[in-house]
């Protein structure tokens, strides 16, 4: 194959990371919630709170809003990055308001949209009392039966003042239940309410997924006091890795709460507390919890854990020791999700309210592209964050600022394509809110990554490279018996993945379902996570491993004795430097190279310089040893007996196709890895295996012959004697 590179050609840059997103993950925003608002301190009537729904939208949407106790629903459309906020009525409230302590109610709302739409609330005492939290919404699909509260206990306990939880049942027949104990039957749309002293740790179980509430309806640190309003995630989602950020109060109290025994956590950053309850060591068993201290001088905290953990960070008052109080504000809990659950883009507004002024998002992102965040403020075109201070985390690698938010009816539009999260809060005089604005909810517990992509991302995400890694998150001990772990790409199981956490094979352009099934420790029970992976490659020219591709450079104004230097991968050729050049893989190079030639000019009018050519990009392809071999189930037997046949390649390579022949001659429809017939007397199997890759050797495989011997059935034994 010969490719002409021309001097002066203007260059478009090909992707050369292993593929690209289509946007599309499991996060924040959704297009189905089910929400329900707990009691305020002092305020048994819905009457005597403002609640309201905030929702953004990154496209134009149509929003349907119904409450569990009332017949007709609500429509609200929100335009393409615009904000709208829903001031429940006094109807709604009383139907959306859970109050009654340890008893079913129908007190919920159930949103749903035409496109994913990001969904917050606010919970709020009455006009010109401090009491104020927001939470993010998440989506039902992400919901979950597993749970562990995260609350706190008050200072200064007084009547009214009690950690809570309110859970919302999204299926009929929903049974709660609270450390083991039945707590609950609910129905659809129906809720229910605990109250405790301080109820971290609190297992909270049910049979089908259920929206899960922290919701203290008063709490003080060392401040004035306010409500607390959080929903939080389920088990499945938790992570390992946390990078828990300062807002401007520059100092954040943290707790961190296992699920499994034997729970092993490292932190940089923080210092332990002693508190009731919680525990005074780095070591924790499940439902035990413990808890940090952490300010914007130690960049931080950095969690890390040995197991998964859920982690809530707490804002302390406006008097607690070493707080910053420039802006007034009160108590307030936030979800903080692991690192792990960072996402490219996060589109987020802040409540709009009389009575805060002071609003801010808060940016966590890796350090080494922490100035690549940008930000458009209701669909304008996007920026870098100008006047960011970055706080920099040098043990986790992440980085946080806090940003101003002016605009409270815009939507304000995040992305740095390396990752990130970001949380929103806001202050007024003795009143405050703080949320987790946006980050993915990818199911961690049991999940796979191709290339690093989870399992969840991968229907979205087009892969531009064929040599593709496999790696098992399994956070559940695994039988020891073999065939523990088996991986599926396609319709085969990948023989070289067989009870392996990370392998890799070479995959052809396609698209292919791929399976993990995982058996635990019980030797029972089976966990199988499944996703589709796309492979699809732009490319100028293939070539195998053991052959050559040929290129040759034409130039134009060079001048009379121009230079060259090939490249390969940005890099220069040793050798390189003639008009011509044949390029031999080496192995080290990747499975797809990007091949240059910088022409090194010197004319009487251009003078001397030098010129980088268009991009050839080739595909390398593995060498693929095609043999197979065959066997049968029976032989020797009598007629009309059924036996299998099966062929075994040397490569489990998904493109692999099969053919079987009976005598020489093919059998139609006979194409898959066995073949099962009755057989006569001589018949003769072979198999053929052909692969999709070209470079296969040779491109199609014969196997050994079976030769089947068959005696006649139904002649029954008989003798006969005669006279000698």
């Amino acid at each position: 194959m010969m490719n002409t590179i021309k001097q002066r050609i203007i260059i478009t840059a090909l992707c050369l990371l292993c593929g690209f997103s289509m946007q599309a993950q499991v996060e924040t925003k959704g297009t189905d919630f089910w929400l329900t608002f707990g009691k305020v301190s002092g305020h048994k009537n819905a009457s005597e709170v403002i609640l309201q729904i905030r929702i953004v939208a990154e496209e134009a949407a149509k929003v349907t809003i119904k409450y569990a106790e009332v017949t007709n629903p609500i429509t609200v459309n929100v335009a393409a990055n615009s904000v709208v906020t829903h001031t429940l009525s006094a109807g709604e409230k009383v139907a959306a308001y859970a109050t009654t302590f340890n008893f079913p109610e129908k007190k919920s709302v159930h949103i749903q949209t035409d496109v994913p739409v990001s969904i917050y609330a606010l919970s709020e005492a009455g006009l010109g009392e401090a009491l104020a939290d927001a939470t993010n919404i998440l989506p039902t699909p992400v919901l979950g039966t597993d749970y562990y509260h995260l609350g706190r206990k008050t200072e200064n306990p007084t009547s009214d003042k009690y950690d809570q939880y309110v859970v919302v049942a999204t299926q009929d027949g929903t049974e709660v239940y609270d450390n083991g104990t039945k707590r609950a039957t609910l129905n659809t749309g129906q809720t229910y309410l605990l109250q405790g002293d301080d109820m971290s740790g609190h297992h909270i179980t049910s049979n089908k997924p259920i929206a899960y509430f922290s919701a203290h309806t008063y709490c003080i640190i060392s401040g004035g006091g306010d409500n607390f309003f959080q929903q939080l995630a389920p088990v499945n989602t938790w992570g390992k890795n946390f990078m828990v950020p300062v807002t401007n109060r520059e100092i954040e109290l943290i707790r961190v709460v296992a699920s499994q025994n034997n729970t092993t956590i490292t932190q940089t950053g923080g210092t332990i507390m002693t508190i009731t309850g919680g525990q005074n060591s780095l070591t924790l068993n499940a439902g035990q919890w413990v808890e940090l201290k952490t300010t914007i001088a130690n960049k931080g905290c950095y969690i890390q854990a040995d197991k998964p953990v859920q982690v809530c960070a707490y804002m302390v008052g406006g008097k607690y020791d070493g707080a910053v109080n420039t802006s007034g504000g009160d108590e307030s809990i936030c979800l903080v999700p692991a690192i792990e659950q960072s996402m490219e883009a996060v589109l987020m507004a802040p409540f709009g309210l009389s009575n805060m002024q002071h609003h801010f998002a808060l940016i966590v992102t890796p350090t080494a592209t922490k100035n690549n965040t940008t930000l458009s403020i209701g669909g304008a075109a996007a920026t870098g964050l100008t006047g960011a201070v970055w706080h920099d985390n040098s043990a986790s690698g992440m980085s946080f600022c806090n940003i101003t938010l002016t605009q409270t009816n815009d939507s304000y539009f995040f992305e740095n394509q390396a990752g990130l999260i970001v949380y929103g809060y806001g202050f007024g005089p003795a009143i405050s809110y703080y949320y987790m604005a946006g980050s993915a909810m990818r199911d961690l517990d049991t999940s796979f990554y191709v290339n690093d992509i989870h399992h969840q991302d991968l229907p979205d995400f087009i892969f531009q490279r064929h040599n593709t890694d496999f790696e098992a998150n399994i956070n559940a001990e695994m039988s020891k018996n073999a065939g523990h772990l088996k991986w599926h790409v396609g319709e085969n199981e990948m023989s070289a993945g067989r009870d392996r956490i990370t392998w890799d094979t070479w995959l052809p352009d396609g698209d292919y379902n791929v399976r993990m099934e995982v058996l635990l420790s019980d030797n029972k029970t089976v966990k199988i996570v499944e996703s589709i992976l796309h492979i699809k490659n732009e490319i100028d020219g293939e070539v195998c491993e053991n052959s050559s591709i040929n290129l040759v450079a034409t130039v134009e104004d060079g001048g009379a004795s121009p230079n060259y230097q090939w490249q390969i991968n940005g890099v220069d050729v040793e050798g390189a430097t003639q008009s011509t050049y044949t390029y031999t893989p080496t192995g080290e190079d990747g499975d797809i190279v990007i091949i240059t030639c910088v022409l090194i000019y010197d004319n009487l009018c251009s003078g001397t310089g030098t010129v980088i050519s268009n991009e050839i990009k080739v595909k390398v392809n593995p060498l693929i040893s095609n043999s197979v071999t065959i066997s049968e189930s029976d032989n020797n037997i009598c007629s009309d007996t059924e036996v299998t046949f099966t062929a075994t390649p040397d490569s489990d390579d998904p493109s692999i196709s099969y053919q079987w022949k009976k005598n020489g001659e093919i059998i139609p429809e006979a194409n898959n890895s066995t073949y099962t017939y009755t057989p006569a007397n001589g018949d003769v199997i072979t198999c053929e295996t052909t692969f999709g890759s070209p470079c296969a050797t040779p491109p199609t495989a014969t196997s050994n012959s079976i030769n089947m011997v068959v005696s006649p059935s139904g002649v029954d034994p008989s003798i006969t004697i005669r006279k000698k």
